[in-house]
């Protein structure tokens, strides 16, 4: 068997090592505990002792040749333990005689080295767990948190290790430099833990612990050599060495970062708050202690990081209030927006006194401004709309855009106050603008609704009020007041006001219904229609009929393709079957197709979707390519180099041009249902579809008939050489699901099986294709 390489290789090594450091420390502290004299021992407190140290050395050496990115991390383990072992081998003969050590010595030099080890090994622990990166405020908690803990721990250490008697500085600053550095190492376990927000590795935390316990030890055998009363093989000893072997034990962590966490918010407020309080304490207290002005400058310090803390607290959270009002502020006018409006009503709504009214302003003609003159001139003119609007509505009232060229009010209602403020903006709307050396002029039309005699909430207001300003506009009144007369007698405008709200709030209430395309000849699915439906929430499912022209009228078919365009690419990729795969058909309304940003909408959605452009084919009618012949050649070019293919609806019922068929880059004729119906009956209709089968097919077009409902014009059709039908005698629209089902069911009339048992009755069908 081959022997192992590599991280098992190495685990393998490194593991008698830790066992090896457990069983010396199990040693030492069995013999800690089995001695009576507590004196210095060679064999025990010299040579037991270093040994754990050099043994933890060894195997944080060994782990960092195997651990990566953390290597630098295990091999500042490995020298600091390892001085530090120096620093006690170093120190033995002074310790076997009871002699006093001379200060400083060479064994300060390696216990010091731990420090400054153990502190950078702890910031590449920071860095590997991507600790650096924190937030500004987490950093600051952190500092002050640490700087507060030192000062705690100053004031109380160093003046029982300061050594009064003694006035060379390079003996207060050996004495200082042990404490200090223990300062250090709980500063930099403080940070870590504030920066991470409590969130780190298991591993971390035992990690962190451990060096606290080292710290302890450490401040506790210090202070007994200040006093002069240290003890060996007591707890003092066996702390240190068991907090350096459980660091040892640590060298198989990874140090992977965490995912973001706001766990323990409460000690992330509380610990440097307490920090603080501590610290102003400590500067009142005031005694002669050595070295008390290391803990006075440590307090100091956090004070001021406190300070600064607060400041950097104070100016992010007006950075924030500026944010949150920016984002409920209308960028054009500076009056507050949809958002802002919103929270700002509700709150007027449940604590207002008496009656509100809710004015729905509208602008009437501002598109053709918009277009005739360009954005740049509608944008000014909105600007000063605004400043009008907001000088009538002074005392009390909100005003805010919320949407092109709609804005509401929200205004007191005592006494009909509501309509003298309508006039009043109203008159201030039309009076003259001057922009840009001309004298515009523009209109509105204006919906009014009471609280809570029309509602009691915000969407019902709006939605009342909103219904009185189609009124107004469509009767040329002005000012309107909602009441149930206007509802019942602007049903049309009530629809188009649901029919928007559902495209730009709720488009889960646009279905899509989809009705299959056969190949005549072999009576196989090659493609299906995307036909839309409205899932009306008070009246049930609506056909087209009953809201595209409300639509057209609106002006919201672009904005209704797009939503189709959007469910159509959603459902492909779910479909199964006979479906898997095929190509849909969308019609593409006029005011869709003139959109400049058609194209590029567009390939963004079939690239969000993943879906092929050569699955997507988009019909087009005629009247917008009569209306604009060299406007659509433009758009259909652009849409043919995206991949997609196009077909022209409804041909034959507009004013058809043969100069189009043969210049635009056209794949499918789409022959109406009227012509398609009566060619049994009438010769001349007969004659004429003959016809425009042939003369799509010398154009290299496929023929695609609509609105075949019975197998005799189905027969005709095809003896005439039509390509593909449509029609209830295959299938009706309906959801993708349904239709999954109904083309699995072997009855269907879309199986080959009944295509060929209504095919063979034809007579003359095998030769059938080549009359085309």
């Amino acid at each position: 068997m081959p022997a192992r390489s590599g991280l098992f290789a190495r685990a393998r090594v490194v593991g008698p090592w830790r066992a090896l450091c457990v069983a010396l420390l199990a040693c030492y502290v069995l013999s800690a505990v089995a001695r009576r004299d507590h004196g210095y021992s060679l064999w025990l407190d010299g040579v037991l002792y270093t040994g754990v140290f050099v043994a933890c050395a060894l195997c944080c050496a060994l782990r960092a040749r195997g651990a990566g990115e953390a290597a630098a991390i295990w091999r500042l383990f490995a020298i600091g333990i390892a001085l530090y072992a120096f620093g006690w081998g170093a120190a033995a003969p002074w310790l076997k005689q009871h002699e006093v050590q001379p200060i400083p010595s060479i064994a300060d030099v390696g216990w010091l080295s731990l420090y400054p080890a153990i502190f950078l090994a702890c910031v590449r622990i920071m860095r590997r767990l991507r600790l650096d990166r924190s937030s500004a405020l987490a950093l600051l908690d952190a500092t002050v948190a640490g700087l507060g803990a030192a000062a705690i721990c100053a004031s109380f250490v160093i003046p029982s290790l300061a050594h009064g008697e003694q006035t060379s500085w390079v003996v207060t600053a050996t004495d200082a430099a042990y404490p200090c550095g223990d300062l250090l190492l709980l500063g930099v376990v403080v940070v870590t833990l504030f920066v991470s927000r409590f969130n780190v590795p298991v591993t971390v935390w035992v990690l962190l612990g451990a060096i606290v316990a080292l710290i302890c030890g450490d401040s506790a055998y210090l202070t007994g050599v200040a006093a002069g009363s240290i003890q060996y093989g007591t707890w003092v000893n066996a702390v240190g060495l068991f907090a350096l072997v459980v660091i040892t034990l640590c060298s198989g962590a990874r140090f992977v970062a965490r995912p973001a966490s706001h766990k323990a918010s409460w000690l992330v407020q509380a610990v440097p708050a307490a920090a603080t309080l501590s610290s102003v304490t400590i500067l009142l207290m005031r005694d002669d202690a050595p070295m008390r002005w290391v803990a006075d400058a440590l307090a100091a310090l956090t004070i001021g990081m406190s300070v600064v803390r607060l400041m950097f607290s104070y100016y992010e959270a007006r950075a924030l209030a500026d944010t949150k009002q920016l984002a409920r502020t209308d960028d054009l006018t500076g009056l507050i927006n949809r958002r802002g409006f919103q929270d700002a009503a509700a709150v007027a709504l449940a604590a207002a006194p008496g009656p509100l009214a809710m004015l729905v302003v509208d602008l009437d003609g501002f598109k053709d401004i918009n277009d005739g003159l360009g954005h740049p001139t509608g944008d000014d003119l909105l600007r000063a709309l605004g400043s009008r609007l907001a000088r009538e509505g002074r005392g009390g009232s909100l005003i805010a855009r919320i949407g092109g060229d709609e804005f509401a009010v929200l205004t007191d209602d005592t006494d009909g106050a509501a309509d003298d403020m309508a006039e009043r903006l109203l008159a201030a709307i039309r009076r003259p603008y001057e922009l840009q050396g001309l004298d515009l002029r523009i209109d509105a039309s204006i919906g009014v609704a009471s609280a809570p005699q029309h509602g009691a909430t915000l969407d019902d207001l709006l939605r009342h009020a909103d219904i009185a300003m189609y009124r107004a506009k469509a009767r040329h009144l002005g000012v309107l007041r909602y009441s149930a007369d206007v509802e019942q007698s602007g049903g049309a405008l009530r629809t188009t006001a649901q029919l928007r709200h559902a495209l730009e709030n709720d488009p889960a209430q646009l279905v899509l219904h989809y009705q299959p395309k056969i190949d005549l000849l072999s009576g196989c699915l090659c493609g299906v229609e995307a036909l839309v439906r409205w899932q009306h929430p008070e009246r049930g499912l609506l056909m087209p009929a009953q809201f595209l022209p409300l639509a057209e009228k609106a002006r919201l078919m672009q904005l209704m393709t797009e939503r189709v365009l959007e469910q159509a690419l959603a459902d492909m990729p779910t479909w199964k079957g006979d479906l898997r795969g095929q190509v849909v058909a969308i019609n593409l309304p006029a005011d869709a197709v003139s959109d400049p940003t058609l194209v590029e909408r567009l390939a963004v959605l079939l690239e969000s979707t993943s879906t092929p452009p050569q699955r997507l084919q988009l019909e087009i009618t005629e009247d917008f390519l009569m209306a604009d012949l060299a406007g659509a050649r433009v758009v259909l070019d652009r849409l043919r180099m995206l991949g997609v293919t196009i077909s022209i609806d409804d041909y034959g019922t507009g004013y058809s041009s043969l100069a189009y068929l043969r210049d635009l880059p056209v794949d499918e004729l789409k022959l109406d249902r009227a012509f398609v119906q009566p060619i049994l009956a009438d010769q001349r209709a007969s004659a004429i579809v003959r016809s425009t089968i042939d003369l799509a097919h010398s154009l290299g077009l496929r023929m695609v008939a609509e609105g075949i409902e019975d197998v005799d014009t189905w027969h005709r059709l095809l003896a005439m050489g039509c390509d593909i039908g449509q029609g209830y005698l295959f299938a009706r629209p309906q959801a993708w699901k349904d239709l999954e089902v109904a083309l699995a069911a072997p009855t269907s009339i879309l199986s080959m099986g009944a295509y060929g048992a209504a095919f063979t009755q034809m007579p003359g069908a095998p030769g059938v294709r080549s009359l085309a």
